[in-house]
């Protein structure tokens, strides 16, 4: 999966709001009861895809709601995706979300100041026999979590590796 092909994917996520993440289960990892307010209310964010030479372009506005225990990410066609924020490291949080096809996709949330930067990690690129070792089942290019018994600790082993994209609240 080359690095256009994760920063659409993330971007499918947040902007379009179809779930196609490399990332998914059948059933939920986390509870999304549990996820927590990282965001606060919400707000105004400019959605920025990551370029071939690492800079951020401009593509989109996306608002961030808080509804509770989750947060409604609308984009600028009113399409909205429920995503549940999980706390993982300092600054990190997994994104769970339900797709059309009922499947939870899952991305990782790096947020710094005014930033976040969107991480779908590349399931090609884990290490393999750490993953499965941890519950994932390799299936072509995508992770299939369902077997995967510590979800904190599963996401806690992945590689991040770079951001696709990038939201900044608008002031």
């Amino acid at each position: 999966m080359t690095l256009s092909r994760v920063a659409r994917g993330a971007l499918a996520i947040l902007l379009l709001g179809l779930l196609s993440a490399c990332m998914t289960s059948k059933r939920p990892l986390f509870d999304a009861a549990t996820g927590v307010a990282a965001l606060g209310e919400g707000g105004t964010y400019g959605s920025f895809e990551r370029q071939d030479d690492g800079s951020f372009k401009r593509d989109a506005t996306i608002i961030v709601k808080r509804r509770g225990t989750l947060y409604d990410f609308v984009n600028e066609e009113k399409a909205t995706t429920p995503i549940s924020l999980h706390p993982l490291r300092a600054g990190e949080f997994v994104g769970q979300a339900t797709s059309a096809k009922g499947e939870f996709a899952y991305v990782v949330f790096r947020v710094v100041g005014d930033d976040i930067f969107v991480h779908v990690p590349d399931c090609d690129k884990q290490d393999k026999a750490r993953i499965v070792t941890l519950g994932a089942r390799l299936e072509r290019l995508e992770c299939k979590l369902d077997g995967v018994a510590d979800a904190k600790a599963f996401f806690e082993a992945l590689d991040l590796g770079t951001p696709g994209a990038k939201l900044t609240r608008e002031k």
